[in-house]
């Protein structure tokens, strides 16, 4: 793996920094101060700046200089952002919100997916997926597991014809990388959600919106308990009730 630049090394210790409040809020940063404490150039600090008012967490003001944001103001989808909030002690709470955020999305782009005209052939390809998930999964190499189980999640939300879900894939996947990286993920797959993915591809490459978004609810809320058995995290109870619930794409079947 290619060593970090140094502006991409600088970004990361500010970016940590703030969402951790180790800088807090209304906090001041000047240009000057941050060479000497990084000792790096003023283009460097420059570009640091550059991406950090990209995701919201610093606004430059008159006469005063760099001030770090209130989290409301974050944009929490930001791909650093949501790294430096897993990385913090406080990885846990970002885990639940992010699995609210996949509970939400992902049936419905499971159900939006059958209703396309290639579901035949996502579905298929989907299969493929879960079955090098599950061989991979058996014989206990994580690596090639989780390779395809982000290939499995990003291919549904990438080919359920809403550019809007589709968006969200770097989410989806820092979830999912997320769990690997924190080590809570078990080294042989449980045989539910390996049942559940391919019942999620089947669906879909049957053209079934309702039967798809059911198989996906199911998958998402049993990784996420089985997320919270292991990571000692309080259950997401109102996830459960998601699983029996109906949605939108459902609900027009």
């Amino acid at each position: 793996m290619a060593e970090p630049t140094l502006t991409r090394q600088v970004l990361d210790r500010l970016g940590s920094d703030i969402v951790t409040g180790a800088i807090p809020s209304g906090a001041v940063l000047r240009t000057q101060d941050l060479q000497v404490q990084f000792d790096v150039s003023r283009s460097v600090i420059r570009d640091v700046l550059r991406s950090l008012k990209s995701m919201n967490l610093v606004q430059a003001k008159r006469s005063v200089g760099i001030t770090i944001r209130p989290p409301q103001d974050w944009d929490m989808f930001a791909k650093d952002v949501i790294r430096w909030r897993l990385a913090s002690a406080d990885w846990r709470r970002q885990l639940q919100s992010l699995a609210v955020v996949r509970a939400a999305i992902e049936p419905v782009a499971a159900g939006l997916a059958a209703r396309t005209p290639d579901h035949a052939e996502v579905g298929a390809e989907l299969s493929r997926i879960a079955a090098t998930m599950r061989e991979a999964g058996e014989r206990g190499d994580l690596d090639v597991s989780l390779d395809a189980d982000i290939h499995f999640h990003l291919l549904i939300l990438r080919r359920c014809g809403n550019e809007m879900l589709a968006a969200l894939d770097e989410v989806v996947e820092q979830v999912l990388r997320a769990r690997h990286e924190l080590r809570l993920r078990p080294e042989h797959p449980h045989q539910v959600p390996m049942v559940l993915h391919q019942l999620v591809a089947t669906a879909i490459g049957e053209g079934d919106p309702a039967a798809a978004e059911a198989a996906m609810r199911l998958l998402v809320v049993e990784v996420i308990e089985d997320v919270a058995r292991q990571s000692g995290t309080a259950a997401l109870t109102p996830l459960r009730a998601l699983s029996t619930g109906q949605s939108g794409t459902a609900a027009n079947d």
